[in-house]
């Protein structure tokens, strides 16, 4: 499973990061909702 975390505050992203890769998944982390769209937006 895949996960793509976007925030730009680096501990939540950290936070969000650890506990879904517990939880099994891969994780990719971007830093605001642009940096989102320019890589993985339609």
């Amino acid at each position: 499973m895949r996960a793509l975390v976007v925030d730009d505050e680096p501990l939540v992203c950290d936070l969000r990061t650890r506990f879904l890769s517990r939880r099994g998944y891969a994780i990719i982390t971007l830093g605001d909702g642009e940096e989102a769209l320019e890589d993985h937006g339609d």
